[in-house]
């Protein structure tokens, strides 16, 4: 009976906070602002081609420290990326958008064959254009102190668990851990 009672408490907990879990529908501005910001990300990051990104640009307010300020400042990151870094590419693992922002995880690998790093890239857009931006970048180590990964949002073995974490390259609003979809197939909630 006090192992039903605890089952049951804790049923109802996970219920309540699934809901939380599920992407809610962007706005048609949040839309547009999540798409400006991709085609952005893949001209500028990607293709390093500043002419076709820079379309995209308001004011471009940079809050990163060691990169200067606006248009001028990307144009100036880009073409150090193509001559110290051409093969480089960043994909994008994660989109969540909140009303002007929009906000990235993406996977940067700067030379083939290295682990690369783990970005959070925050774009505000105003008026169709990327008016602010912010990031943070975290190195992937060659060994992690447990068994998460950096981009998954589910926890692995440690033999499912390879170093590099592989890139996964969706970015779906389905990435929700196997035990609770498989609760909330049960009591069906969706």
């Amino acid at each position: 009976m006090k192992l039903m009672k605890v089952v049951m408490i804790a049923l109802t907990i996970v219920a309540a906070a699934v809901p939380a879990l599920a992407e809610r529908a962007y706005s048609p501005q949040e839309q547009k602002n999540k798409e400006i910001v991709l085609d952005f990300y893949q001209k500028a990051l990607n293709d390093k081609n500043f002419d076709a990104a820079s379309k995209y640009l308001g004011k471009y307010v940079q809050h990163n420290p060691l990169a200067a300020d606006g248009p001028e400042g990307l144009r100036g990151f880009l073409e150090y990326l193509k001559k110290d870094y051409p093969q480089s590419k960043s994909e994008i693992k994660r989109v969540m958008v909140d009303g002007d922002f929009v906000i990235l995880r993406v996977h940067t690998i700067r030379q083939p064959g290295d682990r690369g790093s783990a970005i959070v890239d925050i774009f505000r857009v105003e008026n169709n254009k990327i008016e602010e931006h912010w990031d943070s970048v975290q190195p992937i180590p060659e060994k992690s102190m447990n068994n998460n990964t950096m981009f998954l949002t589910e926890r692995l073995p440690r033999e499912q668990n390879p170093r590099p974490v592989p890139i996964h390259s969706e970015h779906s609003s389905d990435m929700i851990p196997q035990p609770i979809q498989a609760l909330r197939d049960h009591i069906g909630v969706l």
